[in-house]
């Protein structure tokens, strides 16, 4: 299968600080993202952000088991997969959050490549379902946040 590629944008009103406070926060995304259903973090890099996180996930009814590394900026997370899966046989995405006004602009791009054969509907569906929650669920959680800060 090729790769597959997608994106999305959201307005977040949140500050970035708030928006990272969220995404570094792994193994809290089960309470609040229906695709992860467990994850850990392995290893850590020199200024404490997570680098290598495994995740157990389930979309569109497929489930899966993967190990991701992570590389940080001032102003975005890359990810890609660490080890092909019984699912994948690739992925990477970046994460970008910059200030933007009262809030934050937030830029998700992503690819996968997938091993099994799977229709490209299911596949349209499993993307718009993890762009959903990497865009309108992070805006979501991260705007909880802010109104819990005050």
């Amino acid at each position: 299968m090729a790769e597959v590629e997608a994106s999305a944008e959201v307005h977040i009103d949140a500050t970035p600080e708030t928006i990272w406070d969220l995404l570094v926060d792994f193994e809290n995304y089960p309470s609040w993202s229906k695709i992860h259903k467990k994850v850990r973090i392995e290893s850590v890099n020199d200024e404490g952000w997570p680098e290598r996180v495994w995740m157990q996930m389930s979309i569109v009814g497929i489930k899966d088991e993967q190990v991701i590394d992570h590389f940080w900026t001032e102003d975005s997370v890359s990810w890609q997969l660490a080890t092909p899966t019984k699912v994948q046989r690739a992925q990477r995405g970046t994460y970008s959050v910059a200030p933007n006004g009262t809030g934050s602009h937030c830029r998700l791009e992503g690819a996968i490549d997938l091993i099994i054969p799977i229709p490209s509907m299911v596949i349209r569906q499993g993307q718009k379902l993890v762009l959903g929650i990497a865009t309108k669920g992070v805006k979501a959680e991260a705007e909880k946040l802010r109104r819990a800060q005050g």
